[in-house]
């Protein structure tokens, strides 16, 4: 079966390869989204991320990708981490324990 997709694409995002589309059509293949809202959204009890930008909150989803470890795969506590890895390159007197400025 032969399948046409039209696709809107915002200029600057990559477009994706015949291969990456069969992928996701394919069940011998399985994928984990992320959203630049989930790391807005996810909070480990000390704070809250929501009013990270966009810019920011897709550094934090490229460091996850970058540094993605699959024996501990993508779980609320390594966006926890990522999350302050990024802050703290952004704002250095970011203090992790405290979730803010010091």
């Amino acid at each position: 079966m032969r399948v046409v997709i039209e696709l809107d694409i915002p200029d600057g995002q990559e477009i994706p390869t015949v291969e990456d589309i069969k992928r996701l059509t394919d069940p011998n293949w399985i994928s984990d989204w992320w959203h630049i809202d989930d790391v807005r959204e996810q909070y480990d009890g000390d704070g809250d991320y929501s009013d990270l930008t966009d810019e920011q909150a897709r550094k934090v989803l490229a460091w996850m990708k970058k540094c993605h470890d699959a024996n501990v795969g993508y779980n609320w506590d390594y966006v926890a981490s990522c999350t302050e890895d990024i802050l703290e390159e952004i704002h250095p007197s970011f203090d992790p324990v405290l979730k803010n400025e010091v």
